[in-house]
């Protein structure tokens, strides 16, 4: 799949822990990382820009795997939305690796051109200005606006309290 996506594995204890269950326990870990992955996608969903709803209708997840559960987007610009780009990118400690294969693929731009027109005609702004401000954002980058990040945070916790109450 295309674009930008999170997963929620890699949880040493899980891990771990999935090494010595049974049946019964795997379908219970299976139904708790599926719930964990619908809110992680609804809460991505509703946090995401909306400039014209492209980003947030890309979020989708793929459940299909009993244990392996996926959150992604399939937008090639959904990380830059994410991390931002040039000097104003923020990249959240424990996430450097991930968003730098992200780091300078020039897919960034595309159709960034059509999308600033786009946006400029909504906001009612001088269609003359649209140009200053799309060589703003290719010299200067955008702020971050982070979605599925701080979404997979969000339900980390409650995700692994519930894993433990499941292995206990």
């Amino acid at each position: 799949m295309a674009g930008f996506s999170l997963d929620i594995s890699g949880i040493k204890q899980v891990e771990d822990a999935i090494k010595k269950i049974d049946a019964k326990a795997t379908s219970g870990l299976s139904k708790e990382l599926t719930d964990a992955s619908t809110n992680i996608e609804r809460v991505a969903k509703r946090t995401a820009p909306g400039n014209f709803g492209k980003l947030r209708g890309s979020i989708n997840k793929d459940i299909s795997n009993q244990l392996f559960k996926s959150v992604f987007s399939t937008v090639e610009y959904a990380p830059y939305v994410e991390f931002g780009t040039r000097g104003k990118a923020r990249i959240p400690a424990g996430y450097e690796a991930f968003a730098a294969q992200y780091k300078a693929s020039g897919k960034g731009a595309k159709g960034a051109w059509e999308s600033v027109q786009l946006w400029v005609k909504r906001k009612g702004i001088d269609p003359k200005l649209t140009f200053v401000i799309f060589r703003s954002i290719m010299r200067n980058g955008i702020a971050p606006q982070p979605f599925m990040i701080p979404s997979y945070e969000k339900e980390k916790p409650a995700l692994l309290k519930r894993l433990k109450a499941l292995f206990s």
